[in-house]
């Protein structure tokens, strides 16, 4: 009796000790992309950065859009596209426009930082078979400076790629 408990109780063990590596394997076997995630917080980042509690800050606008702010955006944001040491070139590109909000086609003050190659690969990402290019996002806003009212929209792209698609 005791020998054929012994027997069912390895076998039990084997079993579980099977799911286990199974179940980790599956986990920790494939990639997962999280650009779209890393899109969001970085464009609410710049949001929070541009604009505070729907007023535009005084280091982006005060009587005009001042050129320091393009010039610093980085720094002013707190922003660091030179994270990682795996790539030769910035994973990050950010395109910033503000616009009246009678007029969204002309663009009053404009702020480009990072790889301006991401651009071209979000016209045709929406195809499935390009999921190996950089990852688009958009956010638009609206904020306010005085009695003027401005419409923001903030593109971002993130390349990654070699770490987030199979």
């Amino acid at each position: 009796m005791e020998k054929t408990l012994s027997i069912y109780w390895f076998v039990i063990i084997g079993i579980v000790a099977t799911a286990i590596i199974i179940m980790v394997a599956a986990f920790y076997g494939s990639n997962y992309d999280v650009r779209k995630y890393e899109n969001r917080a970085l464009a609410n980042h710049i949001a929070d950065c541009i604009s505070k509690e729907g007023k535009l800050q005084d280091y982006v606008y005060q009587s005009g859009f001042k050129q320091e702010f393009s010039d610093n955006f980085l720094e002013i944001c707190n922003l660091n596209f030179n994270v990682e040491d795996t790539y030769d070139e910035e994973q990050y590109y950010v395109d910033v426009d503000f616009y009246a909000v009678d007029d969204s086609s002309n663009s009053l003050f404009s702020v480009s930082k990072g790889n301006i190659n991401f651009r071209a690969s979000c016209a045709i990402q929406e195809d499935e078979s390009y999921k190996t290019l950089a990852q688009c996002g958009e956010r638009r806003l609206y904020s306010t400076q005085g009695n003027e009212q401005f419409l923001i929209r903030i593109f971002t792209a993130i390349g990654k790629v070699s770490e987030n698609v199979n």
